[in-house]
């Protein structure tokens, strides 16, 4: 890299990350930050999700709902309004 653009960072700085342990060097990149951050997320976003599904009327039939579902040949359509299905 050309000197006109290497930016010197002094020794006694202390980086964003630095001290933590989860990298080889002691600091942890802004993607994985961003990745943990994501991952946190999504984890929330399921727990709530799992919430809500259990809160359903439907839900105290779960069992006996896959077990017709494993037990008999089902077939679900899914057709958007005027897809052919009536003319």
């Amino acid at each position: 890299m050309p000197s006109c653009c290497a930016t010197a960072i002094p020794q006694n700085e202390v980086l964003a990350g630095e001290g933590d342990s989860s990298s080889p060097r002691g600091r942890r990149s802004s993607r994985e930050v961003a990745a943990e951050a994501a991952a946190a997320a999504e984890a929330d976003e399921r727990s709530a999700l799992a919430a809500e599904r259990a809160s359903l009327p439907i839900a105290a039939y779960r069992e006996e709902f896959l077990a017709a579902v494993e037990a008999h040949q089902v077939s679900d359509r899914l057709a958007g309004v005027a897809s052919g299905g009536e003319v």
